[in-house]
C-alpha cells in the first residue's frame, strides 16, 4: 500500500452528494437515529474512497446520466469494483477533490448533530461516544466498523479495495486498514497505534475484540478487530437478544413506587437521595473531574442484607422506577446451564447498564461474596470500572471478600417489620380494585402475625384470589375472614416447614386450670401484666416447676389464651445437643443451616407467640443443683444459657 500523496487529477466537474443538501434541510436535525447512521456510513465510504485514491487510483464516471463510478486502475491491476455509492457527478475526480468534499460533509454533520441533541433526538452513536469520553481517532475508528458491519455496500468494496491483505467479510478489519484509512501520514499511524494497547479505551472497555491474542511475533497491523456485537445492536438501536447462551439476563422496566417501599423512613430516604444524587451528577463536569481524580472505583455500589422477604427486592425496583431506569439482573444458577461462563455473564451485564444507563442487580448473589472465586474477582473487576449504580442483595449473613467489601459505598440492613410497619404494609397491599368490608382490622393483624412483607403479600393475594371466585372478577370484596385464613396458611407453612417442634391455639383457661384459688389468682395477674405489655415485652423468661408435666403445659397454654398468643412449643432435650451437625435446619427466612437452639430461641416470622420448653426427661434438674452427671454428657448448657440470655421475647419452661 502506497503511503504517499498521488498526484491530483483534474476535475471535470462539480462534487454534489445524498448529504449536500439543499439550505434549509442542511440546517435541519436528523430526523431519527437511522438517518444519522446513514450520514456516518456515508462519511465512512468517502474515508474508504480517499484511501484507495492515494494509492494511485482516480475515480471517474462515464458520460450519461447518473452513471456507474469506476475506479480507473492501473494497468496491471484487474477488476472495476463498482462506486456508485458515491453518487458523485459526471466526471473524474481526485484524492484532493474527495478530502474537501470529507471535510464539508463533515462539518454539515456536526452541525446537525448539535440541533439534533437540542431538540432531544436520540442519537445513539453520540451517545455512546460521550459516555466512553472517546476522542477523534475513536469516533472514526467506531464509525468504520460500524459501516463494515451493517452496510454491505460499504464492505463489498472495502474487500475489493486492497487495503487489507486478509480475504474475509465479517465485520472485522485489520488495525492497519484502520489506520491507513483515518490517517494517510505515516507518523500519525505510528503514534495512533497506542489506540490498539490493552489499557486503552477501545480494547479495555471491549469496544473492539481483537481476534488474534498478541505475542512477541504478532505484528499489530495484521491483528483483526471486531466491534462487539452488543455494541453493534445498540448503536442501531436494536436491544433484542439473539443469543440463547444470554436468556438468563433480565431488563425490567419497574413500576413500584417508592412510597410502596415500607421501611424506617430515615434509612429509605438515604438510599433514594444518595442513588439520586450519583445519577444526576453522572452529566456534570465536576463528576468527570472526579472520576479522573480517583482513577477507578467512583461508581456506586449498594449492598441489601436481611432476611427474606423483608423488602430488598422491592426498594431495588423502586430505586429504578425512581430513576426512570431499566433494572438488569442475571441469574446465575441458570447460567450454569448455558455455554456462555458466569464471569461473561457479570461482564456483559455491567456492559448492558452502561449503554442503556441502567442498574445492575444482583439478586441472592450469596455465591458472588466468596473470597478468591472468580465471580467475586470478576464482580470486583467490573465495579471497579463501572460508572453506573450496582445492587447487590442477600438474606445470608454477610461474610464477604475483603476487597469486595471495600468498594461497597452503603450497606443497608433489613429487619423484620414492626408492628406500626406491619399494619402500614397491610394497608399499602390492597389494590385499588379490592374494597374491604368493615370487619376488617389491619392493626389486628399485624399484632397478631408477626410477618415479613413478603409474607403479607402472599396472604393478601391468596385472599384476594379466593374473594374473586366468590365476588367475580368485576369486584372484589374482601372480609376478615378470608384474610385472617389467608394469613393462618402463611404462618403455619413458615413453622411447619421443618418438622421441628409444633405451634397451637391454646384452649383452656385460667379458670380451668386445676389449681388452688390462689394459685390461679397468681397466674391470673401474671397474665394481666404480659397481656398489658401488648406484644411488646422484652426478655421475659419464666421457669415453671411442677410433678406433673402436663400441669405445666396446661398453665402456659392457658397464660397464652390469656394473651391471645398462640404456643411455639419445643422439647428442652432437643435444643441442648448445641451444634450437633445432624440437628441442624435451615432457617426459613435467611436459608441459612442453623442449630435447633438458634431456631427456637430466635424471634421468627408466624403467628404472635409465645415459646414454651418442656423438659420432658428431666435434664434441667442437674444444672440447678450444679451436679456432673455423666448422663448428660454432649448437652451444651452453656450455649442454650446465652441464647437464652439474648431472647427478646416471652418464654416458658415447663420442668418438673
Amino acid at each position: 500500500m502506497a503511503l504517499t500523496d498521488a498526484k491530483p487529477t483534474p476535475v471535470k466537474a462539480a462534487l454534489p452528494s445524498p448529504l449536500e443538501l439543499d439550505g434549509k434541510r442542511d440546517r435541519e436535525a436528523f430526523t431519527d437515529n437511522i438517518e444519522h447512521l446513514e450520514a456516518l456510513e456515508y462519511i465512512s465510504r468517502l474515508r474508504l474512497a480517499k484511501a484507495y485514491l492515494l494509492g494511485g487510483n482516480t475515480l471517474a464516471q462515464s458520460g450519461g446520466r447518473r452513471k456507474s463510478l469506476h475506479f480507473r486502475r492501473r494497468e496491471n491491476r484487474l477488476g472495476q469494483p463498482d462506486l456508485s455509492f458515491l453518487d458523485i457527478s459526471e466526471g473524474e475526480v481526485s484524492h484532493d477533490e474527495i478530502v474537501i468534499l470529507l471535510k464539508s460533509l463533515e462539518a454539515r454533520a456536526r452541525q446537525r448533530v448539535k440541533k439534533s441533541l437540542e431538540q432531544g433526538i436520540e442519537l445513539h452513536f453520540e451517545e455512546f461516544c460521550g459516555s466512553y469520553d472517546l476522542d477523534e481517532f475513536e469516533r472514526s475508528a467506531l464509525a468504520l466498523l460500524i459501516a463494515n458491519n451493517t452496510g454491505k455496500t460499504f464492505r463489498d468494496f472495502y474487500e475489493k479495495s486492497d487495503l487489507d491483505p486478509h480475504d474475509r467479510q465479517d465485520g472485522g478489519m485489520s488495525i492497519g486498514a484502520v489506520l491507513s484509512i483515518i490517517h494517510p501520514d505515516y507518523r500519525e499511524q505510528i503514534t495512533s497505534r497506542k489506540y490498539f494497547s490493552v489499557g486503552s479505551t477501545l480494547i479495555k472497555q471491549e469496544i473492539l475484540v481483537p481476534w488474534t491474542n498478541y505475542d512477541n511475533t504478532t505484528n499489530i497491523l495484521d491483528v483483526y478487530v471486531y466491534l462487539h456485537e452488543r455494541i453493534v445492536r445498540y448503536l442501531i438501536g436494536d436491544n433484542n437478544i439473539y443469543d440463547v447462551d444470554l436468556q438468563c439476563i433480565s431488563r425490567d422496566r419497574s413500576t413500584i413506587p417508592p412510597d410502596q417501599v415500607i421501611l424506617p423512613d430515615r434509612v429509605k430516604e438515604k438510599v433514594f437521595k444518595l442513588a439520586r444524587d450519583y445519577s444526576n451528577n453522572r452529566s456534570k463536569k465536576a463528576r468527570a473531574l472526579v472520576d479522573e481524580f480517583y482513577g477507578y472505583g467512583t461508581g456506586l455500589t449498594f449492598l441489601f442484607h436481611g432476611p427474606s422477604g423483608t423488602g430488598k427486592t422491592m426498594l431495588a425496583h423502586a430505586v429504578a422506577t425512581s430513576l426512570k431506569k431499566e433494572l438488569l439482573s442475571v441469574n446465575i444458577e441458570h447460567a450454569s446451564n448455558m455455554n456462555a461462563s458466569s464471569e461473561d455473564l457479570i461482564k456483559y451485564l455491567f456492559k448492558e447498564a452502561k449503554l442503556c444507563d441502567g442498574i445492575v442487580f444482583f439478586d441472592e448473589c450469596d455465591e458472588i461474596f466468596h473470597a478468591n472465586s472468580s465471580d467475586s474477582r470478576t464482580l470486583l473487576i467490573e465495579i471497579e470500572k463501572t460508572d453506573c449504580i450496582t445492587i447487590m442483595a442477600t438474606n445470608r449473613v454477610v461474610e464477604l471478600d475483603p476487597s469486595l467489601d471495600r468498594r461497597i459505598t452503603m450497606k443497608v440492613p433489613f429487619f423484620l417489620p414492626d408492628e406500626t410497619q406491619r399494619e402500614r404494609i397491610w394497608k399499602a397491599l390492597v389494590p385499588p380494585s379490592v374494597s374491604l368490608s368493615r370487619d376488617v382490622d389491619f392493626k389486628s393483624l399485624a399484632r397478631n402475625y408477626i410477618f415479613s412483607g413478603g409474607l403479607i403479600k402472599n396472604a393478601m393475594f391468596t385472599a384476594i384470589t379466593n374473594a374473586m371466585a366468590k365476588n367475580g372478577k368485576s369486584k372484589v370484596l374482601l372480609n376478615s375472614a378470608d384474610i385472617e385464613e389467608a394469613a393462618g396458611w402463611q404462618a403455619a407453612s413458615m413453622f411447619d416447614l421443618n418438622s421441628f417442634g409444633r405451634t397451637y391455639l391454646p384452649q383452656i383457661s385460667i379458670k380451668d386450670l386445676p389449681l388452688r384459688p390462689q394459685d390461679k389468682k397468681k397466674f391470673g395477674k401474671l397474665a394481666n401484666v404480659c397481656a398489658n405489655l401488648n406484644g411488646q415485652i422484652h426478655g421475659l423468661r419464666l421457669l415453671v416447676g411442677c410433678s406433673d408435666i402436663r400441669t405445666g403445659i396446661s398453665i402456659v397454654d392457658a397464660m397464652a389464651k390469656e394473651c391471645d398468643l398462640k404456643v411455639r412449643e419445643f422439647h428442652l432435650s432437643d435444643l441442648l445437643l448445641g451444634t450437633n451437625d445432624s440437628k441442624k435446619m435451615i432457617d426459613p427466612m435467611t436459608r441459612q443451616e442453623i442449630t435447633l437452639l438458634e431456631y427456637a430461641l430466635k424471634t421468627g416470622t408466624g403467628h404472635r407467640a409465645l415459646t414454651l420448653l418442656v423438659d420432658h426427661e428431666s435434664c434441667f434438674e442437674p444444672l440447678l443443683l450444679e451436679e456432673k452427671d455423666t448422663a448428660n454428657k454432649g448437652k451444651d448448657y452453656l450455649g442454650f444459657y446465652r441464647k437464652l440470655k439474648g431472647f427478646d421475647g416471652l418464654l416458658f419452661l415447663v420442668t418438673t
